[in-house]
């Protein structure tokens, strides 16, 4: 039997365009219940979403009709094939407690206890000290800042933007497909905060997305199997660069593993109750709380959303072979993952032209761009 992978890559790619977990996740009576937690003594938020307008059926169908030969790309696409049936069963049950805890577990995992002893060992040297708030920038002051960015690394010319959205949980969110970064409506972060977020959103996301759009096969761009832990991995390494120990920031990516771990034993109150232990503000302890809890219905039960514990379990993966040679333009060349970086020397016609981070390329030049503002 003869395999057109190039046919077959096209249509993995159709699938995974059309599935938004993401944005679904994003509950439509947030700001409700969020009043009536506060509100109510011991109250468990109870979420309601949109359903998807897509036939998912249709798309396990596509799915189920798709084969692929022994090659490393075959290989490689038949490892994406069973991850995106996994991702639309998690999509398929938001808002059935069980089913999208056991789906989201199987697409992402759960944190193994000796990463959640590491992320508490992060977490005891959490230095909560206050900023001033003339140090934060305003929502117009943010999108100037993002935008200046995209039109550094020639960005804007590829149709991208920065948009304001309400109703999400996320700060900060990329919509590949559309090409938008979303930014919170109301939000405020410092200066720092803003140069971390700017080397995780658009110059790791972003790049690794316009980058894998270069290549011959569209599973660079879409995702290689399971490339979420080494994608946010990556980000949180590339954010960290840029803050000290005494930044806050710092220490979002061990305080939402711990979230996740706290999330499948417990209910949301439990989650909210035990991060204010850990330093949080009521609302930082509320938003984490709503991440992990995103895609269930009733809060009051064990159980949530599991991808967030990959940014720290990916940021101590990315960091321990960062400075291996060639690693770095391997985890450019699109949304690649860490298991699968030897197949890329297989893959013949790579487009070796990619953009890179000024910081890696430059770094003085990258400090004269950005405290520029």
């Amino acid at each position: 039997m003869t395999y057109n992978l190039k046919k077959e890559d096209l249509k993995i790619n159709k699938v995974a365009r059309k599935i938004k977990i993401l944005r679904s996740l994003d509950p439509i009576n947030l700001a409700k219940e969020k009043r009536r937690f506060f509100n109510l003594e011991n109250y468990n938020p109870y979420f309601r979403y949109k359903k998807p307008k897509i036939d998912i059926s249709e798309l396990f169908r596509i799915l189920d009709d798709i084969s692929f030969d022994s090659s490393p790309l075959g290989i490689l696409l038949e490892k994406k094939k069973k991850e995106l049936v996994c991702l639309l069963s998690l999509w398929d049950n938001i808002g059935n407690n069980k089913k999208f805890t056991f789906y989201s577990k199987k697409a992402f995992g759960t944190p193994p206890q000796e990463i959640i002893n590491k992320a508490k060992e992060e977490l005891k040297f959490k230095k909560d000290k206050p900023i001033k708030k003339e140090g934060y920038l305003k929502e117009s002051k943010i999108i100037k800042i993002l935008e200046q960015s995209l039109k550094q690394y020639g960005l804007q010319e590829k149709k991208w933007k920065v948009s304001i959205a309400k109703g999400i949980v996320p700060n900060f969110s990329v919509d590949r497909f559309k090409k938008v970064l979303f930014v919170k409506r109301g939000i405020e972060v410092s200066r720092r905060d803003l140069r971390s977020i700017t080397a995780h959103e658009i110059e790791t996301h972003i790049l690794r997305s316009e980058n894998g759009g270069k290549q011959p096969y569209r599973i660079f761009r879409g995702g290689f199997p399971y490339y979420v832990e080494c994608e946010e991995g990556l980000a949180t390494f590339n954010g960290r660069r840029f803050l000290s120990k005494n930044d806050k920031k710092y220490y979002w990516q061990p305080l939402l593993l711990i979230a996740v771990s706290l999330a499948l034993k417990k209910s949301f109150r439990e989650v909210f109750e035990k991060l204010l232990e850990y330093g949080c503000s009521s609302e930082k302890a509320w938003n984490l709380s709503a991440r992990v809890k995103r895609g269930l219905s009733d809060t009051s039960s064990p159980g949530g959303f599991t991808k967030d514990y990959l940014y720290f379990s990916g940021y101590l993966k990315v960091r321990n072979i960062i400075d291996r040679r060639n690693i770095i333009k391997k985890l450019y060349f699109g949304k690649t993952n860490i298991p699968d970086l030897d197949k890329i020397d297989t893959i013949d016609n790579l487009n070796h032209n990619i953009l890179l981070p000024f910081f890696i390329e430059n770094t003085i030049h990258d400090r004269k761009i950005y405290w520029r503002f």
